[in-house]
């Protein structure tokens, strides 16, 4: 009877643990962010459809570069210039898309006030940011403030009947839609992108590696993303938890 006791109070306890709530204040986070394309004829076909927009925006871009530094532009000369660097692009697409797709880490390192993220593929280091939880500022290596990317969520969907475990967490299914507010990285308006997301309850941080909306993190705490676009089609986006050791 001792014996059966004392399995049901260990059962208990690692069953505590499990569904307990997690306010991160040290540890680490890793995701690996892969993109899969896997249909090259249909995400060559929309690259095209998408070149008309690309160079309105790469002749939008240069112009102001230009006018910033306070040199005269040529309209045809630029013209000439974009339509040859969109003829390049085209020519290299079917090459690039044939090359193994680089396993990028994102991470985040909690001590306490202060997370660490950063990129790192092949054990090398990038994008180096420090990110204060008390003031919400953000810096880089030198000390620079950075903007953290934003975007707008058009509609949000909860599946809660769809369920998983990940790493040991109670997981649901949430589908949004949003546009990117940064303009420089949108050719158009009208571009919707799409993330699929198996989501948490279970840990409670406004700060994540790849979501940066604030609706979604005050809710709770992606695990899993599939992320995809209306417009550059046969091509889909994952980020996989690859170490969750959160405090």
């Amino acid at each position: 009877m001792k014996f059966l006791y004392s399995i049901f109070l260990l059962l208990s306890s690692i069953a505590f643990s499990q569904n307990k709530t997690i306010v991160p204040t040290t540890g680490t986070i890793v995701f690996v962010k892969e993109e899969n394309i896997f249909d090259k004829d249909l995400y060559i076909k929309s690259f095209k459809e998408l070149m008309p927009k690309m160079k309105e925006k790469m002749k939008e871009e240069i112009y102001l570069e230009r006018l910033i530094d306070g040199k005269k532009t040529d309209t045809l000369l630029l013209n000439s210039e974009v339509e040859k660097m969109v003829q390049n692009f085209e020519m290299m697409l079917p090459f690039i898309i044939e090359e193994p797709s680089q396993k990028i880490k994102i991470h985040h390192e909690f001590n306490l006030d202060t997370i660490t993220k950063y990129y790192s593929i092949d054990g090398e280091i990038n994008n180096l940011i420090y990110i204060n939880r008390i003031s919400n500022e953000a810096k880089n290596e030198n000390n620079e403030y950075v903007e953290i990317e934003k975007n707008e969520i058009i509609k949000l969907t909860e599946y809660k009947n769809e369920t998983k475990l990940i790493n040991g967490f109670k997981c649901f299914k949430v589908v949004y839609s949003f546009k990117s507010l940064d303009n420089s990285f949108d050719f158009t308006n009208s571009s919707l992108n799409i993330r699929e997301l198996w989501v948490t309850e279970e840990i409670i941080c406004n700060y994540h590696p790849v979501i940066n909306e604030i609706e979604i993190l005050e809710k709770y705490y992606p695990l899993e993303i599939l992320e995809y676009s209306d417009e550059i089609k046969g091509i889909i986006t994952s980020y996989k938890i690859e170490t969750l050791k959160l405090n």
